[in-house]
């Protein structure tokens, strides 16, 4: 009798896992396979443009002039004959003032219009900034000056057939109020000879003038203290 109870036990639990497993499979069939991860697409790095100064606009123009009592210039900037900024150049400091408007971060042609002479000046942050050309009427370039935010760095002045007369770099040039041969500068003949050089730096311990005759030989030496005092006086 055992025996008999046991090996139906043992048969239902058998009748039992199988038709389990029968359910187990029909579910894993019926259960749907996941769907592959969804990989998001790099976008592109964006190339950094380095955007070259704006150049002249046609819109834009200057005109200038120098006043009656010589003491300053006064220009005045125009989009598309509309005023837009005025400002004055004192002639004794050459510094900005009296601004009225604002002025475009832009590369700008102008004409004095007593003189008519042509050039461009740029713009930056409400002041001259970069380069600032005049031409003669042959098109060649008459003054280079470099400018940084208003502060005159470099000056270049050439003769009318484009050889270079003068060149100056004011970047560590001495304070001394009226004199404008102050930095390093050098003036040269029409046919390329030094005729006239200066060091007046703040840097530099050998401050001098020197003067140079039509070979090119030197005439005369002016040394110069710190502050651009004359200390000697040399005839050669």
């Amino acid at each position: 009798m055992k025996k008999t109870i046991l090996f139906v036990f043992i048969a239902g639990l058998i009748f039992v896992m199988i038709i389990l497993n029968m359910f187990i499979m029909s579910q894993m069939k019926t259960k749907k396979s996941p769907q592959p991860p969804v990989v998001a697409e790099e976008m592109p790095a964006q190339k950094v443009v380095n955007r070259p100064p704006k150049p002249v606009s046609e819109n834009l123009t200057q005109r200038e002039w120098l006043d009656m009592n010589r003491e300053y210039r006064e220009c005045v900037v125009f989009t598309d004959q509309t005023e837009i900024a005025r400002y004055k150049i004192s002639v004794q400091d050459k510094k900005m003032f009296d601004m009225t408007g604002a002025l475009p971060d832009a590369v700008v042609p102008f004409e004095d219009i007593n003189t008519h002479v042509k050039g461009t000046v740029s713009y930056q942050g409400n002041k001259r900034h970069g380069k600032y050309l005049e031409y003669f009427d042959n098109g060649k370039v008459s003054k280079e000056i470099v400018y940084y935010r208003d502060i005159l760095r470099t000056l270049k002045e050439y003769f009318y057939d484009g050889r270079l007369r003068m060149e100056v770099d004011y970047t560590d040039a001495i304070f001394k109020p009226g004199d404008t041969e102050v930095g390093v500068g050098k003036v040269y003949a029409r046919d390329g000879v030094l005729k006239y050089e200066w060091n007046l730096t703040n840097r530099s311990t050998n401050r001098y003038k020197k003067s140079y005759n039509i070979d090119g030989r030197l005439t005369e030496v002016l040394t110069f203290d710190a502050y651009g005092n004359l200390l000697e006086r040399n005839r050669l």
